[in-house]
């Protein structure tokens, strides 16, 4: 029996309990999650190892001769592997974090002030961060944690998922734009400024949100950046108004080279998702950050403001 891809340690665990237990439906009962997911769990390891495990009668699952084998020889290895999730349970904090971040995330002031005091308060870990725009597959890839926008939809058959925030983006300029070109009293002035934007948005109409309306307007885009990074760049360089999620500009905006444009409105919002993959025992580095960047967001004050 030679896998012909890399093995699920989560699907190999389900199909433990369920030869255990007997049934689908009792192997759901115990992990607490869906009948339907045991199967697709089951599915996935037959098709990693490329053989039928089970044959799934009305009442009952039988093994087939593969099945069997791989009962017997994987039932002592997962029972020495929680043992030993159990045991490094009550360790401190330690080892090599794997963590998967957008690029825009690492921009902002406060998300590295973060992993800073992280680092102060779990010396022991050592913090491995890959920035990347490409939403990753968090256990192929060997991440333990991952952060990515709400929009990028996380399985979570496989993964646990927090909202860790959520901002109203809102207008920018430096204020060397604006000494050169006047500030912006009212939503109407805004299609006689340049305008700087996200190329991915080039076409889209700017639609915002005030106290009592709300507003669609074709930008005039001077300049267009491939990410916020870029974008932020070309704002703090003076070429135009743009749009973004204030904790991306707090230490510009409080240090007065971008100036937030009309207050009250807004342009869309932003939500920030904390990913890591669905296990009964996490590594105590792995819950440790969990916790701590869940509750470093929760300390923050709430949406709208310029801070994550």
């Amino acid at each position: 029996m030679q896998p012909t891809q890399a093995l699920n340690l989560n699907d190999l665990d389900t199909f433990e309990r369920v030869t255990r237990l007997g049934t689908l439906s009792a192997a759901a009962r115990e992990l607490g999650v869906p009948k339907s997911t045991i199967g697709r769990r089951i599915t996935r390891l037959e098709k990693a190892l490329g053989v039928a495990l089970l044959h799934r009668g009305p009442r009952q699952i039988i093994l087939t001769e593969s099945g069997a084998e791989l009962e017997t020889r994987s039932r002592q290895a997962l029972l020495e592997l929680r043992a030993l999730s159990l045991g490094l349970a009550a360790d401190q904090p330690r080892g090599v974090l794997r963590l998967t971040v957008m690029p825009d995330l690492m921009i902002s002031a406060q998300f590295p002030r973060m992993l800073a005091e992280f680092r102060r308060v779990y010396p022991g870990v050592i913090l491995d961060v890959h920035a990347t725009p490409r939403v990753t597959d968090i256990i192929a890839e060997g991440f333990d944690v991952g952060f990515r926008p709400e929009a990028a939809q996380a399985d979570t058959d496989t993964l646990s998922v927090r909202r860790l925030a959520t901002s109203e983006s809102r207008l920018f300029a430096a204020r060397k734009y604006i000494e050169r070109r006047g500030t912006v009293a009212h939503v109407d002035g805004l299609t006689k400024h340049d305008w700087v934007s996200i190329a991915a948005h080039r076409l889209t109409p700017l639609e915002l949100s005030g106290p009592d309306e709300t507003r669609t307007l074709q930008p005039n885009v001077v300049a267009f950046g491939s990410d916020v990074a870029s974008v932020l760049s070309l704002l703090r360089a003076g070429l135009g108004i743009a749009v973004l999620p204030p904790f991306y500009v707090q230490d510009d905006v409080a240090s007065g080279v971008l100036v937030p444009l009309l207050p009250d409105w807004e342009a869309g919002l932003t939500r920030l998702l904390m990913v890591w993959p669905r296990q009964r025992f996490l590594l105590p580095r792995v819950r440790a950050f969990v916790d701590f960047i869940a509750e470093s967001f929760g300390q923050a004050p709430s949406r709208g403001t310029a801070t994550l």
